[in-house]
Parts: structure tokens; sequence; C-alpha cells
């Protein structure tokens, strides 16, 4: 009797314990951190600073672009640059040297890549310096850099490509000029597409490529942000004045209908103090239309000295399902939090908060996949650019499945107690579903990361 009474007890108690542990899973914060399913960070042989664009290609190759020391490769006279091939737990393969610095990378045409920089002139860049371009297969040769026609004293500050095989490259320099260069599919050589005549008060530019062809340039002058379509056949069109922008960011998209799509982040800064609010802007176009009004997407009010909004502060990416992936830093209840939202025929859904509430949190990097598939990559304790005081600046990445609509839980990338001061760099492979990360950690050299 006394068996089955303890019995019956045990059993109350073993069910009472089970709905104890569901209420106290109900009960926790949404916010609570994934476990981390990321690699070991795995160190990239001689790579250093924080410049380390990462992508993969549409037949899943990994590759990552990474300045080099010089001095410690043996050769001061060398390559600024290296190719890194990645395998799929983020493990380095062989290295190629690249004769390119400050260099921006992307992928067209399956398996090809694309790289576009500065040569460099008695070991740095200067107005002698040309843009030049370097074409390659993932995983295979990378091909000699060739510098642009007439681009002597012009700096690389966009870089596009699209699995069509088409390819865009805008330029600017001390002249006050913006000149958007073209290697159409099909073609061998880039050719100048479009000049563009700029103030002495001009700031960046970049550029996007549609699915057919077309290629969309944007670019700030005069405090003030200005767009130019450019047809598949080549012709430019009117001149669009998309609204305001003062030492933007600026990020720019075709979706797979052709819409056109800027967003950018505004915020004037001094000596590392925010004068004004960073805003998050959009604008957009319908195939054949004008630009819309700008929209803003949210003010960050916060002022103060490393509490202005470190870079990126804002990503736009096409997605192959007709939707664009906007991602940026904002600000809620006196914290800097990370955000993103699908934006779906020109309108913008929904804000989902991907860091945790009551810490701060600020863009690194974003990348899609297939089928909706998405990667934000973001740091924590750091309160817009400087450090939380006491905290460690670490990586996190927040992941959204195929066929999914909102984004998982925060999963951690850096190692705990590793300090990373600069933005990270994410990728996601369209053919397998892998996700990369590469950062560089203040102890020196660059790291990446991958997660099945």
């Amino acid at each position: 009797m006394k068996p089955a009474s303890f019995a019956l007890r045990f059993g109350d108690m073993s069910r009472l314990l089970v709905v104890l542990l569901i209420a106290a899973a109900l009960a926790a914060p949404a916010t609570a951190l994934a476990a981390p399913p990321w690699s070991a960070p795995a160190t990239i042989p001689g790579a250093l600073g924080s410049s380390t664009p990462i992508v993969v290609t549409p037949a899943g190759t990994a590759v990552l672009l990474a300045p080099i020391s010089r001095t410690a490769a043996g050769s001061p006279g060398g390559p600024p640059s290296e190719l890194v091939g990645l395998g799929p737990n983020g493990q380095p393969g062989p290295a190629q040297p690249v004769a390119i610095a400050a260099g921006l990378l992307t992928t067209y045409a399956g398996n090809h890549i694309a790289i576009a920089g500065s040569t460099l002139v008695n070991g740095t860049i200067t107005d002698r310096s040309r843009s030049t371009v370097a074409l390659g297969t993932a995983g295979g040769a990378l091909g000699a850099a060739h510098g642009l026609s007439a681009s002597t004293g012009q700096h690389v500050m966009g870089l596009a490509g699209s699995a069509r095989g088409d390819l865009a490259v805008v330029t600017g320099d001390a002249s006050h000029t913006r000149t958007v260069y073209v290697r159409r599919a099909g073609t061998t050589s880039f050719r100048v597409a479009l000049r563009i005549a700029v103030s002495s008060r001009a700031r960046g530019a970049t550029v996007a490529v549609g699915p057919k062809g077309d290629v969309l340039v944007v670019w700030e002058d005069d405090h003030a942000i200005f767009a130019r379509h450019i047809g598949p056949t080549g012709h430019a069109g009117a001149v669009h004045r998309l609204g305001d922008g003062v030492q933007s960011q600026l990020q720019a998209a075709i979706d797979a209908s052709g819409r056109l799509e800027v967003a950018w982040k505004t915020q004037r800064v001094s000596e590392g103090e925010s004068n004004t609010p960073a805003i998050v802007r959009f604008a957009t176009a319908a195939p054949g239309h004008g630009f819309g009004p700008q929209r803003t997407v949210e003010t960050v009010g916060a002022s103060g000295t490393g509490r202005f909004v470190a870079a990126p502060g804002v990503r736009l990416i096409a997605e192959t399902d007709g939707s664009t992936l906007l991602a940026w830093t904002g600000f809620d209840a006196g914290h800097f939090v990370v955000r993103a939202t699908e934006v779906v025929g020109g309108h913008r859904g929904t804000p989902q908060t991907l860091s945790p509430a009551g810490e701060d949190a600020v863009l690194g990097d974003a990348a899609t996949g297939a089928d909706g598939a998405a990667i934000v990559a973001w740091r924590s304790g750091v309160q817009g650019a400087d450090p939380v005081p006491g905290a460690t600046e670490t990586v996190f990445a927040s992941l959204r499945d195929p066929g999914a609509t909102t984004f998982g839980g925060p999963e951690q990338v850096s190692q705990t107690g590793e300090d990373v001061p600069t933005a990270p760099f994410a990728a996601r492979d369209p053919a397998s579903g892998r996700s990369f990360v590469a950062y560089a950690p203040l102890t020196g050299g660059v790291q990446a990361s991958a997660r099945p």
C-alpha cells in the first residue's frame, strides 16, 4: 500500500514539476539567448584590420577578403590584401594575394567574384592611386587586377553584381566627380556609363544592379541624397532628389520586379559627438515611375560623446522572392537596438527588434539566402559607437529560416570575453543554408565562424 501511495504521490509531483517547467518557460523573456550552434571561431592567417567583407556565391562557395600585414608576411612591398576560401566550419583555406587595397567584394554569374579597390603608391593610397578590379571564380583562380579607364585619383565607393553576370562600380575623386563603370553580362570590359558632377560638399556613393542588368547609383551632395537609374541598354534616366542627408551611409537595391529602393542613415558627427539625431530614411520608385517622398524609418535621438550611430547604421538587401530586407540601428527606452523588417512592393512591414530589451546593441551586417532566409549580425555592449562602460562588445547573429516571417533569438558568435570594437561581416549560403560571420577582435587578427 505504501509503495503504491508513494508512486501516486511521486507521479503527482512529476506532473506538477512539468507544469511548473512549462510555466517558467512561457514566462521567460523572449530575448533569452539561444544556445550558440556556431563553430569555434577560426583565425584567418596574416589578416588584419576591420574591413573583411565575406560573400557566398550562388554555387555555395564562401570567400573572405582581408587586408594583410605585409611586414609580417615578409614582403613589405607585396600585395596589401588576400582572398581566403572558407570551409563549412569557417576554417580558412589557401589564401590568394590580391594587389588591391581597401577592396570591396561581390559575386556575379554563378560562382564568379569581383574585387574592386585602389592601387598603392609608395605603400599607401594617394591621389595618384587608380581604381582597379580583379575578377575570378570563388575557390579558383583570381585574375590580375586591371585599372579602370581614367580612374587615377578616384577611389571605389560601391560595387555590385548580378546573377545574370552584370557588374557595376562607382568611384569618386577629389575633383568632385562620381563615375559609374558597368561591365555587361557577356562582355569582357568595364565602360563608363555615367559621370556625375558634384560639389565640394559631396560625400559617399553606392550602386546596385538589377536582375535585368539595370543599375541604380545613389550619392550624397550638398546635404541631399540623389539617385539615377541606368537602364539595361545604358540609357541614363533623370536625376532624382530623394531627401535630406548629412554624412550619410547609403544603401541601394533593385528588387525582382525592377522596383528601385534606397535607404540611408543621416547624422552629423563632429569630433566623436553627435550634433544631430541619427535618422534612418527610405525612398522607393515603382518600375517606370519616379521616386516617392522620403519616409522616416526611425529617429535615434541619443546625444553625447561616442553616442552617434556607428557604421553601417542601415542595410538594404534585395531577396530572391521579390521582397527586400531592411535592417538598422534604432533606439528604444534609452537603449540602442537592432531592428529588421521586410519591404514588399515598396511597403515596409512591422519592425522586429532583434537585440534583447534593456541592452545596447548596434547593427553590423545582413545577408539573405533562398526562400526568405536571412541573417543579421550585430554587436551588443555598444552605445551607438563607444562601448558600454564595463561591458564586452560581443558579436551576435539573428537568423530567419526559409519560409519564416520572423527572426529567431540572438545567437552568440564571438567568444565570451572577446571584445570586438568594429562591425562584423555576414554572408548566407543560398545552396546549403549555412551562415558565415567574420569579425576583428580587439586583440588583433580576423576570426571567422560558420553555422550549419
